[in-house]
Protein backbone atom coordinates (compact mmCIF):
# COMPACT_ATOMS: atom_id res chain seq x y z
CA UNK A 1 0.00 0.00 0.00
CA UNK A 2 1.55 3.29 -0.68
CA UNK A 3 2.51 5.01 2.17
CA UNK A 4 1.21 8.37 2.64
CA UNK A 5 1.86 9.89 6.18
CA UNK A 6 3.64 12.98 5.90
CA UNK A 7 1.85 14.26 3.11
CA UNK A 8 -0.70 17.17 3.03
CA UNK A 9 -4.03 17.25 1.84
CA UNK A 10 -6.49 19.55 1.85
CA UNK A 11 -10.03 18.16 1.74
CA UNK A 12 -13.02 20.27 1.07
CA UNK A 13 -16.80 19.59 2.26
CA UNK A 14 -14.52 17.59 5.28
CA UNK A 15 -17.23 18.41 7.83
CA UNK A 16 -19.38 16.00 6.65
CA UNK A 17 -20.23 12.99 4.65
CA UNK A 18 -17.79 11.98 1.82
CA UNK A 19 -15.47 14.39 2.97
CA UNK A 20 -15.47 13.94 6.45
CA UNK A 21 -14.74 10.46 5.36
CA UNK A 22 -11.87 10.88 3.15
CA UNK A 23 -10.80 13.12 5.92
CA UNK A 24 -10.85 10.36 8.59
CA UNK A 25 -9.44 8.00 6.57
CA UNK A 26 -6.43 9.73 5.57
CA UNK A 27 -5.82 10.70 8.76
CA UNK A 28 -5.38 7.01 9.88
CA UNK A 29 -2.83 7.01 7.13
CA UNK A 30 -0.57 9.81 8.94
CA UNK A 31 -1.85 12.23 6.33
CA UNK A 32 -1.88 15.78 7.75
CA UNK A 33 -5.16 17.67 6.85
CA UNK A 34 -6.56 20.93 5.97
CA UNK A 35 -10.09 20.60 6.28
CA UNK A 36 -12.33 23.09 4.47
CA UNK A 37 -16.09 23.70 5.28
CA UNK A 38 -18.71 25.96 5.90
CA UNK A 39 -19.80 24.84 9.88
CA UNK A 40 -16.95 25.96 11.84
CA UNK A 41 -17.67 23.24 15.12
CA UNK A 42 -18.98 20.28 12.67
CA UNK A 43 -15.31 21.09 11.26
CA UNK A 44 -13.88 20.83 14.59
CA UNK A 45 -15.49 17.74 15.48
CA UNK A 46 -14.17 15.99 12.52
CA UNK A 47 -10.67 17.32 13.37
CA UNK A 48 -10.81 16.37 16.89
CA UNK A 49 -11.36 13.08 15.94
CA UNK A 50 -8.70 12.90 13.00
CA UNK A 51 -6.28 14.01 15.40
CA UNK A 52 -6.46 11.06 16.91
CA UNK A 53 -4.26 9.37 14.16
CA UNK A 54 -2.76 12.74 12.40
CA UNK A 55 0.25 14.65 13.56
CA UNK A 56 -1.35 18.03 12.29
CA UNK A 57 -4.93 19.01 11.65
CA UNK A 58 -6.15 22.32 10.52
CA UNK A 59 -9.68 23.79 9.66
CA UNK A 60 -10.41 26.38 7.45
CA UNK A 61 -13.72 27.28 7.70
CA UNK A 62 -15.14 28.96 3.98
CA UNK A 63 -18.12 28.48 1.95
CA UNK A 64 -16.77 28.01 -1.78
CA UNK A 65 -19.28 28.96 -3.22
CA UNK A 66 -18.82 32.54 -2.33
CA UNK A 67 -16.17 33.32 -4.74
CA UNK A 68 -14.87 36.20 -2.42
CA UNK A 69 -14.11 33.25 0.34
CA UNK A 70 -11.42 31.25 -2.17
CA UNK A 71 -8.71 34.06 -2.42
CA UNK A 72 -8.29 33.88 1.39
CA UNK A 73 -8.68 30.37 2.14
CA UNK A 74 -6.09 30.28 -0.48
CA UNK A 75 -3.92 32.43 1.12
CA UNK A 76 -4.43 30.27 4.54
CA UNK A 77 -3.20 27.64 2.94
CA UNK A 78 0.21 29.24 1.00
CA UNK A 79 0.79 30.78 4.53
CA UNK A 80 0.17 27.65 6.78
CA UNK A 81 1.76 24.56 4.60
CA UNK A 82 4.85 24.83 2.38
CA UNK A 83 3.06 22.20 -0.27
CA UNK A 84 0.22 20.60 -0.90
CA UNK A 85 0.32 16.98 -2.21
CA UNK A 86 -3.52 16.20 -2.27
CA UNK A 87 -6.42 17.83 -2.52
CA UNK A 88 -9.59 16.32 -2.41
CA UNK A 89 -12.91 18.42 -3.53
CA UNK A 90 -15.35 17.24 -1.62
CA UNK A 91 -17.60 20.19 -1.32
CA UNK A 92 -21.14 20.16 -2.77
CA UNK A 93 -24.77 21.02 -2.78
CA UNK A 94 -27.81 18.85 -3.52
CA UNK A 95 -30.86 20.67 -5.16
CA UNK A 96 -33.68 17.71 -4.93
CA UNK A 97 -35.79 17.40 -8.19
CA UNK A 98 -36.79 16.79 -12.00
CA UNK A 99 -33.35 17.45 -13.89
CA UNK A 100 -35.11 18.81 -16.48
CA UNK A 101 -36.77 21.55 -14.58
CA UNK A 102 -33.81 22.69 -12.78
CA UNK A 103 -32.76 26.09 -12.77
CA UNK A 104 -29.34 26.77 -14.54
CA UNK A 105 -28.35 28.93 -11.28
CA UNK A 106 -28.79 25.49 -9.52
CA UNK A 107 -26.84 23.06 -12.44
CA UNK A 108 -23.96 25.88 -11.61
CA UNK A 109 -24.18 25.50 -7.76
CA UNK A 110 -23.49 21.45 -8.56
Amino acid sequence: MLDLAGQVAVVTGASSGVGKAIALALAQRGVRLCLVGRQPETLEAVAHAARASSSQVRCYQADLELGSEIPRLGMSLVKDCDAVDMLIHSAGVIELGRTDQASVEDLDRH
